[in-house]
């Protein structure tokens, strides 16, 4: 399939191309019946594009020296997406992807799902905050049971 290809415009140089590219995924997705076998591609990309690998940036850093959990940051100071409008797309997806998967695909990247949601959250665009509150809300919803174990 030509998800791959698709996949490497969301990191384009051209707005209008990476805003295409995630419609073209929004649009494929529901098409394709069962989307397990293209989760770890599609998050592999938005965990890079929503800049939230090390969401605390306390990777490198040794277990005495991290900062107890109080101090978590509140919001992203650096976006690697500059486009509001692309960001919103990447909201839409993670919905669609959250409403169409099933539990076992949910569970196999849990970690991924909640970095690229509090990564939304923590945005500086209030639209886009409210946008991934509305899916975090669908997700705390539609997958209850996998998140209490």
């Amino acid at each position: 399939m030509c998800l791959k290809e698709v996949l490497k415009c969301f990191s384009d140089h051209s707005e209008a191309c990476r805003e295409n590219s995630v419609q073209v995924i929004l649009e494929l997705l529901p098409r394709c019946g069962n989307i397990s076998s293209f989760l770890p591609y599609i998050f592999s990309v938005l965990v890079d594009r929503v800049n939230c690998y090390d969401l605390e940036g306390i990777e490198d850093v040794p277990e005495k020296m991290r900062p107890n959990p109080g101090q978590k940051p509140k919001s992203m100071i650096k976006t690697i997406e500059t486009c509001e409008e692309v960001r919103i797309l990447f909201c839409n997806l993670v919905g669609k992807i959250i409403s169409l998967s099933d539990e076992n695909s949910v569970r196999k990247h849990l970690d991924d799902i909640v970095n690229i949601i509090r990564a939304l959250i923590m945005d500086p665009s209030p639209e886009i905050q409210k946008a991934a509150c509305e899916i975090l809300k669908l997700f705390c919803d539609t997958y209850r049971l996998v998140l209490l174990h």
